[in-house]
This record gives structure tokens, C-alpha cells and sequence, in this order.
């Protein structure tokens, strides 16, 4: 279509040198011209709707590449966005649930009872302060059957020293009488 195009135009300058610009006389119709020239013209017609059709289909083929990379991007970006959400409420109830046995735990020594222990499940700071905690509770254990001990220990020597002084009591009235 192009070089049939090219070759109607140069038809073109010849019919309008010849017949219009170098013409000895005018004894052709204006309506054999036109038809000369619109059948000339036709070509140049024709090889500009090919043209304007290839173009067409290419902006369409692009067009569709551009959609379906926008889709790809969305689906991409969705699945990242997903992604996100689902390692936060992980994250979220990781460390709910971590806070939630510490103050469980905290409550429990609080209110005396020296048994309650954090189950320890994850290695982040939260982690480390249960840890600290159970390692504090068992401490305060150890101090509290240490008071206890002693506490025994005094009572039995307080015991002792009331024999021993209810002895001594008895012999200096013996001595007296």
C-alpha cells in the first residue's frame, strides 16, 4: 500500500502538470479530472486507513500489555498488603498473648501465691522480661522458705531458752527456800 501510494501521487503531479499547468487546451471535463484525480487520491485514502488501522491494533496490543501489567501490579500489591496484615495481627497477638500471661502472673504473686509462672514461648523483649519474672518469683520463693526456716529456728531456740530460763527459775527458788 505505501508504494502504491507514493506512485498515485506521483501520477497525481503528472495528471495536474499536464492537464492543469502545461496545458495547451482545456477539452477534458472538470468531471473526467475529478474522477481521475479521486481514483488517484483513493490510493493514498487507502494506504492511510492501513496505516490508521496498524496503528490502531498496536495501541490496542499496548494497551492491553498496560492492563494486564496494572492488574499483575494490583494482584501484587494486594498480596503484599495481605501479607503485611497477616504478620501484624501475628505480631498483635503474639505479644497480646505474652502480656496477657505476664500480668495473669503478676496478678497471682500480687495476691500471695508465689506459684504462678509465665510460660515462655517467645525470644523478643517481652520474652525476656517473663523469663525475668519467673526467675524474680523463684528468688522470693527462695527467700520466703529461707524466712521460714530461719523463723523455725528461732522458735525452737526461743522454746530452748524459755526451758532454760524456767529451769533457771526453778533452781534459784530452790536455792532460796
Amino acid at each position: 500500500p505505501a508504494t502504491a501510494s507514493l506512485e498515485s501521487l506521483e501520477r497525481l503531479v503528472e495528471i495536474f502538470e499536464e492537464e492543469i499547468i502545461l496545458a495547451s487546451s482545456y477539452e477534458d471535463s472538470w468531471e473526467n479530472y475529478f474522477q481521475s484525480v479521486t481514483t488517484e487520491i483513493n490510493h493514498t485514502h487507502d494506504f492511510s486507513v492501513a496505516i490508521l488501522d496498524h496503528l490502531q491494533l498496536s495501541l490496542d496490543e499496548r494497551l492491553s500489555d498496560g492492563s494486564r501489567a496494572m492488574l499483575l501490579l494490583v494482584v501484587a500489591l494486594a498480596t503484599i498488603l495481605l501479607l503485611i496484615i497477616w504478620l501484624y495481627l501475628g505480631f498483635y497477638m503474639s505479644t497480646r498473648s505474652t502480656i496477657n500471661q505476664l500480668s495473669a502472673a503478676m496478678r497471682q504473686v500480687a495476691a500471695g501465691d508465689m506459684t504462678g509462672r509465665v510460660t515462655v514461648t517467645s525470644r523478643d523483649e517481652l520474652g525476656s522480661l517473663a523469663a525475668e519474672l519467673n526467675t524474680s518469683i523463684e528468688r522470693i520463693q527462695g527467700l520466703i522458705r529461707h524466712v521460714s526456716q530461719t523463723s523455725g529456728q528461732v522458735s525452737d531456740q526461743s522454746s530452748q531458752v524459755v526451758s532454760i530460763s524456767t529451769e533457771s527459775s526453778r533452781a534459784v527458788e530452790a536455792q532460796r527456800t
